[in-house]
């Protein structure tokens, strides 16, 4: 395993979030307007831990952009919140 000295520890994490950020930026761009407004709303919910209703938006944003991976993984760590497996 690799170690890194810790003054160089923050570029990995700026690494890794500018990674995710352009991840999420052309899944975003991929998207519907009405399927990206659904996922945003989705994440303020699923923020306040209304995890039903934020399954629900993604459901609905899923059906307007069913090739959008986005969506899927942000169900899969709502449902692995709560502890749904199934």
């Amino acid at each position: 395993m690799c170690t890194l000295n810790n003054k160089f520890k923050p570029f990995k994490y700026i690494a890794a979030a500018a990674v995710i950020s352009a991840m999420v930026t052309s899944s975003a761009l991929a998207m519907t307007l009405e399927a990206n407004q659904y996922y945003h709303r989705a994440c303020i919910v699923a923020q306040a831990a209304k995890y039903e209703e934020a399954v629900s938006l993604l459901n609905k944003a899923i059906q307007l952009s069913p090739s959008d991976a986005i969506l899927y993984t942000k169900l899969a760590g709502i449902y692995a919140e709560i502890g749904e497996w199934e």
